[in-house]
């Protein structure tokens, strides 16, 4: 998978998946469907795949759940939002439940994690998100680098926190 999208012969293999249908007592996608743009299908393709009786499970996040701790609520709103927008899917983990049982599977469950991501991990992301927001005009300079510098000193002190809602998604096929 390349990035955060995915080409589009990508997204053709997890629409039209190559196994006959029955194969696997169970398929899992983790930071899949959020992805796809027909997440519909690539999920009647994960329940086709699977014999009676197996399970599905997907997890996925809900870019709209993004939590970033930062005094400075306008350019943290800008940065979480332009995150999400980048996201095909960005309220996949939400969707969930209803999509499982639009695709008939029975004994749903569905259940909310927070999953904490550290400095190291998103700085790089809300960089190039930063930068691509100050370069559109969206974003002045001066207010994205003085909450970066923030950001790097809380990070610095061991007081950084994001995190950021995903959803972990089982059904059975009936």
């Amino acid at each position: 998978m390349s990035g955060t999208t995915l080409s589009v012969e990508e997204s053709l293999i997890a629409q039209a998946l190559r196994f006959a249908t029955g194969s696997f007592d169970a398929v899992r996608a983790e930071r899949l469907l959020c992805h796809v743009p027909d997440y519909r299908q690539a999920l009647r393709e994960m329940v086709r795949v699977v014999r009676p009786g197996g399970r599905v499970a997907v997890i996925d996040g809900d870019a709209a759940g993004v939590l970033l701790d930062h005094d400075d609520r306008e350019v943290t709103s800008a940065l979480v939002a332009a995150m999400a927008g980048a996201i095909q899917n960005p309220w996949m983990g939400r969707q969930l439940r209803r999509l499982f049982l639009e695709v008939e599977l029975v004994e749903v469950d569905v259940r909310p994690r927070v999953l904490e991501i550290g400095y190291p991990v998103i700085s790089p992301v809300l960089r190039q998100v930063g930068e691509a927001l100050v370069t559109a005009g969206a974003l002045p300079e001066a207010a994205f680098t003085r909450w970066t510098e923030a950001l790097e000193q809380a990070a610095a002190t061991d007081r950084f926190y994001r995190g950021m809602t995903a959803f972990v998604a089982t059904g059975r096929v009936s």
